[in-house]
């Protein structure tokens, strides 16, 4: 079976933060490009997570089609018409916020039209990212059904957390997990990407805290907090019938 590959994608600059000129955020590492080709090499070297056994679980990483992209443009303009043709007639942030019912939310885009199990078939694969303090941006993977004119959110975790630079508001990519989706729509994985693993992020955050101006101790301490959520959501999902489950 084809898995096919998502990252959660941390580049959206957020001016309404507001700047402090003189000052620097800490140096957390930015995200490292990626070639497919070495995506599937470092996943294919990795145990199977742990999960609902499954004749379908025999993909592989090196089956996956890898999906990376450099900002919030969708990545599949089918996404909207597919919405549209769904009854949700308004795509903009706003409204995918407001016709869901999800919390406080900074932007939410959606990607692609997926696979899912039945009986729901297909869902559109989002983004959506919330702050946590004033400095700290967590994104989440969610997966919207729409349903007579409004969205039925089936699935969501959070996959990323990065801090917010106090001079430009840019963001330095902290912790991120990757999703990808069988074809069959029956599996979900959420994998960790390269230099922003969980095995080492209390390490970068001392290294962070070596460096950090005192006023940026809360925005430290979030990222110290939220970091295990977002590592908590790695591992393989099953179909369950009307979302995605451990």
């Amino acid at each position: 079976m084809m898995r096919i590959a998502f990252t959660a994608l941390m580049m959206l600059s957020l001016s309404s933060c507001g700047s402090h000129p003189g000052q620097t955020a800490p140096q957390i590492p930015a995200r490292p490009e990626a070639s497919a080709a070495a995506a599937s090499s470092s996943q294919a070297d990795r145990p199977e997570q742990i999960g609902t056994p499954t004749a379908a679980s025999s993909a592989t990483a090196g089956d996956r089609v890898d999906m990376r992209h450099a900002d919030w443009t969708a990545a599949d303009e089918g996404v909207d018409g597919w919405l549209h043709a769904k009854g949700v007639e308004d795509t903009s942030s706003e409204a995918l916020i407001k016709l869901a019912g999800l919390p406080e939310s900074v932007r939410v885009e959606c990607d692609r039209v997926v696979p899912v199990g039945k009986p729901i078939g297909q869902a559109a694969l989002c983004r959506r990212q919330y702050k946590d303090g004033v400095w700290v941006l967590v994104t989440s993977f969610l997966l919207l059904v729409p349903e007579g004119g409004r969205l039925r959110k089936v699935w969501e975790v959070p996959a990323a957390v990065g801090q917010l630079s106090r001079v430009d508001a840019a963001e330095a990519p902290f912790v991120q997990l990757n999703v990808s989706i069988q074809d069959d729509g029956m599996l979900l994985f959420m994998e960790e990407t390269e230099g922003l693993g969980c095995g080492d992020w209390r390490v970068r955050l001392k290294a962070a805290r070596q460096d950090a101006e005192p006023e940026e101790a809360d925005t430290l301490k979030a990222l110290e907090r939220v970091a295990p959520r977002v590592c908590q959501s790695k591992g393989r999902y099953a179909w369950r019938g009307t979302t995605f489950g451990r």
